[in-house]
Order: C-alpha cells, then structure tokens, then sequence
C-alpha cells in the first residue's frame, strides 16, 4: 500500500502480518524515487518489548535516483514476544535531516504455540538379544506402553496370529498413571516343527 509524506518518496509495504509466537514476521518496505533529482533515504525504528528486530540490508539507507527503487525487509523474531498485538514503528528520514517526514506502524498478531497432539498412547518393543530363533526357542523381549493422558489409563496386551498361543506376558492387563510409562516383559515360544 503505497503511503508516504516525505516529498518525492513512494513507499509501499505490507503494514500487517499474524505469525505463532516464535516465527519471523517479515515486512517487505519498497521506497521509490519519484522526483527529478538522487536523494538519501534511511529506514528506523525502536521494537517493542518482547520482539527483536531487524532491519535488512543493514545499514537501512540507500542514495535513490530518480525513479529507482530499493527494498527493505524488517525482521521480526517473536520468540520471546508474550501472545498478543503489536505495533511496530519504522521512521522514515530524507537527506541529513533527522526528524522523520513520516512514521508507519506496522501491525503484528502473535498468536499462541500450538502443540502438536500426541496420541492418548506410544507403544514400543525391544530387545537386547537376537530375535530370530529356531523352532523350540524361546524369544524374550520388552513392550513399553506409555499414556500420555492426563487421566488414568488401562491397557491389554494380546499377540494375534501363528504364536498367540506361545507367548507370555509378564502382565497382560496394565494401569497407567497420567504420562507414566511401564514395561512388560515378553516370551515368546517358537513352537517345534515351525
């Protein structure tokens, strides 16, 4: 959106971004000479609490000819920002001047992380020894059942198919406390003539 009280100087800019707290808002800031004659233009700003800031190349200022343009990019890191709605300032100076012919204010929405939902439960099974064996061994290994819910949970371990009726658990039926994880121990019997 192209605004601008500075004399001969055109400036367009996206003035609004929404990011999860912790990404990058970027600002694209495009300054264009639309007199007759080269002048000098600086980029400036104070970050509010919370964000840190930068502006890029650095330093922001660029000697414009007339009709050219030069773009600017203010970062905005929010990974410290609290959640919430941000005004940036950037002044914009012409020449050795240093009171700014204008001031915009970019608006910035820094909504809350999200968590990635994790399943209601992770199960896994391990082994410190070799699992393959002849018919007539005996193949011992570990499940870990984990609940990552914030209530009680109950889990059954039941093995289905060719060796379901030669494996034991240590426990069958297990309770799991709020994010508690537990192991069960496993033999499995690989039946003669397999």
């Amino acid at each position: 959106m192209p605004l601008c009280a500075c004399e001969f100087l055109d400036v367009s800019l996206l003035d609004s971004a929404e990011v999860v707290k912790g990404v990058v808002a970027v600002y694209p800031i495009t300054l264009t000479n639309t007199g007759m004659n080269d002048m000098l233009a600086k980029l400036s700003g104070n970050c509010p609490a919370g964000l840190e800031c930068a502006l890029q190349p650095s330093p922001a200022w660029a000697t414009l000819y007339p009709s050219q343009s030069k773009t600017f990019t203010l970062l905005v890191d929010t990974a410290g920002a609290t959640p919430g709605n941000y005004a940036v300032p950037i002044d914009i100076t012409m020449g050795a001047s240093t009171l700014p012919c204008e001031h915009v204010e970019m608006q910035l929405i820094v909504s809350p992380e999200t968590s990635a939902e994790l399943p209601p439960f992770n199960v896994s099974i391990s082994s410190n020894a070799n699992v393959t064996g002849l018919p007539g061994d005996e193949v011992k290994f570990t499940v870990t059942i984990a609940n990552n819910r914030d209530g009680v949970a109950y889990a059954s371990l039941e093995l289905v198919g060719p060796f379901a009726e030669t494996t034991r658990f240590a426990a069958s039926t297990v309770t799991l406390q709020p994010h508690q994880a537990k192991e069960i121990k496993v033999a499995l019997l690989i039946p003669p003539g397999t």
